[in-house]
Formats: structure tokens, sequence, C-alpha cells
């Protein structure tokens, strides 16, 4: 089950990111990326661009998503004035090689894109792009809730439900051990502003991604930023799953990380201030089990108050 979960937060914090993000380049390059070449003669146009020639770039790409798209040079002219040759990337295709179209640019004249005023979905492209995203997020949402949910019975369900649920659940005794089994240090990423931060760390790599590493430092550092947070949300999510601390206390004995003494063999278990939790055998050196949290240091008092030995516990206060 481990496994399974482990390699799903996998897919949804490092390939759901991705294909997300090439959704939504689809959709702009089908819906936000198109113009109208017919009827493009106003008085107002201050540039026009001619096509001279265009290289088709394969799907799966950044700029295009899933979807092909082609590189054009363009001559480009103010005015009728003298042309300079300028690159396209995305708004034209091989259909408007030779026809004269109102082009815009941005970044200080040195990238080229449509005219605003000649795109041929002006409203519905924004709200499809948003839609995506937004629907993207959900999505996620909804993974890593079943990822993270307990499958617990109800508390409608009958008795009978619960019996059987508990029956499947431990299926070689009748009911759980008597016994407490606390895992996890301090829960730094959590709360809604966790869920905050993924959203916008998805539209970061949406908007900044495609002028990453173009020569532009501020558009770069967003969007290494916004791809980071999944890597680093995932990187914890890894480390709660197989690196952090665990400790079983029954009336038996203290379990953990192949150790399992009885409380016979057992001299002390001391927990630190910082939440550290170490125990000794009888005649023998301290052994760490590791740092937990302060809720988990709570559950681990309260288990060893009602299994262990109170000679042989000792909670060192925060305070001391």
């Amino acid at each position: 089950m481990k496994l399974i979960r482990a390699l799903g937060l996998l897919f949804v914090f490092f390939v759901m990111p991705p294909l997300g993000y090439l959704t939504a380049a689809t959709v702009w390059t089908h819906l936000g990326d198109q113009i109208e070449v017919s009827g493009t003669a106003a008085a107002n146009e201050t540039l026009r661009g001619v096509a001279r020639s265009c290289e088709r770039q394969d799907p799966i790409t950044l700029t295009g998503g899933f979807k092909a798209w082609y590189i054009c040079q363009v001559d480009v002219s103010a005015h009728g004035g003298p042309s300079r040759r300028m690159e396209s990337r995305g708004f034209l295709t091989p259909d408007d090689i030779g026809k004269s179209v109102p082009v815009g640019t941005i970044h200080n004249g040195k990238d080229l894109v449509a005219d605003r005023d000649y795109l041929r979905y002006p409203t519905l492209a924004p709200l499809a792009l948003a839609g995506t995203v937004i629907g993207w997020v959900l999505l996620m949402a909804a993974m890593l809730w079943v990822l993270s949910r307990k499958h617990m019975p109800r508390l409608s369900s009958s008795p009978e439900e619960i019996a059987q649920h508990v029956r499947k659940q431990f299926p070689d005794e009748e009911k759980p051990a008597d016994e407490v089994y606390v895992r996890g240090r301090k829960k730094w990423l959590k709360g809604s502003w966790v869920f905050g931060l993924l959203v916008l760390s998805v539209l970061g790599t949406i908007v900044y991604s495609g002028d990453a590493f173009e020569g532009d430092t501020t558009q770069t550092v967003l969007a290494v930023a916004s791809w980071s947070t999944p890597v680093l949300l995932f990187l914890n999510a890894l480390r709660k799953l197989f690196f952090w601390p665990a400790v079983t206390i029954s009336a038996s004995g203290v379990e953990w990380t192949g150790e399992k003494p009885s409380w016979a063999e057992i001299e002390l278990v001391r927990l630190s201030a910082r939440h550290e939790l170490t125990v000794q055998r009888t005649g023998g050196t301290p052994q760490r089990v590791g740092r937990f949290g302060p809720e988990q240091a709570d559950e681990i008092h309260r288990a060893m108050r009602k299994y262990g030995k109170t000679a042989a516990y000792r909670r060192v206060s925060s305070a001391r």
C-alpha cells in the first residue's frame, strides 16, 4: 500500500504538472494563438509582417503543447518602410507565406507576436485557458485527496458492517492488537496554504516556462521557482513516507526499525525536550529511535504512561 501511495504521489507531483502545462499550451495554441488573415488592412496598423519560410515543430513541446506549430522567418516593416527579418513562433503557418499580416512586438521589440485586434478567439481563448488550469488543479487536488484519505468505516454504518470491516483489516484476530503506533516529525508543509502554493506553481509553469532561458532573468527565475515547488512538495511527501521515524509501544515492549526489546530488557526510555526518543537496554548504551514532532511526542508520552513502567520512562520538559 505504501508503494502504491508513493507511486501515486510521484505521478501527481512529477507527471501531472507537466501534463497540465502541455494541455494548457495545446489549448492556447489551438484557440489563443490563431489569427484572421483575411481583411487585415487597417489604417492604424503600425507593423506588418510577411512570412518568407516556415519550419514545422513537432508536437509535445513547451510552446505548442500536444499540437504541431511553426517557426517562421518574417520580414517586418513599419508603415511600409525598410523591413527587418524577425522570427515568429506559433501564430503563423505555411499558409500565410507571402501574405501581409498585422503584427506586434514584446520584450522591447525582440519577440514577434500576433496583433491582438486580429486574434480569432480573443475572448474564448483566455476563458478556455483559465478553465483548463482550474480544472487541472482541481483534478490534482482530488487525486491527492484520494491518496491521503483514510478508508475507515462510516459512522452511519451498521454494527455488522463495522465488524466486517474490522475482520477484513485484521483477518488473523477478532480485534486489533492493543498497541500504539506513532510516526512522523513536525509537519512544516500543512494547511490550505500548501494547496494555494501548488495552484500558483502550476500557473507559474504555464505563464513563465515559455520565456525561460531566453535571456530574460526574471522570467527564468520565476519559471524555475514554479517548477521547483511541486518537486519540493513531492520530496517532503517522500520524506514522510519513507524517512520519518516510527515506533510501536505496547504492553510487551517497544519496537522500531528491527529492534523489539521487551520491558524486562529496557532500563530507560527517554523523550527529550526536542522530542527525540531514545531507548536504553539494561546494561547497554542508549539507542536513538528518532526525532518526532510535538503531536507525536504527546502520543508517545500517553502510550508510555499507559503501557510502560513509570520508573523506566523519563520525559524532559521543554521548559528545562
